[in-house]
């Protein structure tokens, strides 16, 4: 049976477009789940923020209470940068961003992020917090 070759890649295009809508409803659906959780852990971060405010206005009613403030507020602060960093919808490559734009090194792109060696380096000079380019010594072939 002979198949002819525009069917065939009419039915791979759609097979791969429909493939493509799953992926794009699936990573909607987790984005919208990590801003509803980003959305309340600010609100939890603001209300926090305004105690706490309150009682520097007001005189410090204990150290104790203040001192449980604070630690649940960088809590807080530190969760919401993991849930920035784990962001369903950004995938490894806005990850990548942030950590390289922290100044991780490419090594630490590659093992956090599980991206290939050139993408983490790619990342790097464009995102990096430094100007400074990438050694070519060991790298084949490569365009300036």
């Amino acid at each position: 049976m002979n198949i002819d070759p525009l069917l065939l890649a009419i039915v791979s295009g759609g097979f791969v477009a429909l493939l493509g809508l799953v992926v794009a409803v699936r990573a909607g659906a987790n984005a919208a789940r990590a801003h509803e959780r980003l959305a309340r852990h600010e609100a939890e971060l603001m209300r926090l923020q305004s105690e706490l405010a309150h009682f520097g206005e007001g005189g410090a009613r204990t150290a104790g209470r203040q001192s449980e403030l604070a630690e649940r507020l960088a809590l807080l602060s530190e969760q919401q940068e993991q849930l920035m960093l784990r962001d369903d919808n950004a995938g490894p490559y806005l990850q990548a961003i942030r950590l390289a734009q922290r100044g991780e090194d490419i090594d630490s792109l590659v093992a956090t992020c599980g991206l290939s060696r050139g993408e983490a380096e790619l990342i790097s000079r464009l995102h990096g917090d430094h100007a400074a380019p990438v050694d070519r010594a060991g790298q084949g072939g490569g365009h300036g």
